[in-house]
């Protein structure tokens, strides 16, 4: 009889244990949760407080304005694409520049 008295015991106080831990877990979890939840209603603020923009309206082109705009477009794709040969180059210089050790 006191065998069994003392198993469940043993039985109450573990359960008891596992729910002391259970609690501790969801103690952090609500901290965790507190703290990034006071993160995100400042960046909401921030959000909020931020000037916001109309779009503007978009503007008809005329026919004597259409070559200046598409000598603009043609620059614009021009330097985008020199840009991007450029940021190529710059990385096949970074690699070049690694050492690489083949026994890992």
């Amino acid at each position: 009889m006191t065998l069994l008295l003392a198993f469940q015991l043993l039985v109450v106080a573990a359960g008891i244990y596992a729910l002391g831990l259970i609690g501790y877990r969801i103690k952090l979890s609500a901290d965790s949760l507190k703290k990034e939840s006071a993160r995100l209603l400042a960046n909401l603020e921030e959000i909020k407080s931020a000037p916001t923009q109309s779009p503007e309206a978009a503007q008809t082109t005329r026919g004597d304005e259409l070559v200046g705009l598409l000598q603009k477009r043609r620059q614009n794709r021009v330097a985008k694409a020199k840009k991007a040969i450029e940021t190529e180059r710059r990385l096949i210089k970074h690699l070049g520049s690694m050492q690489f050790n083949e026994r890992q």
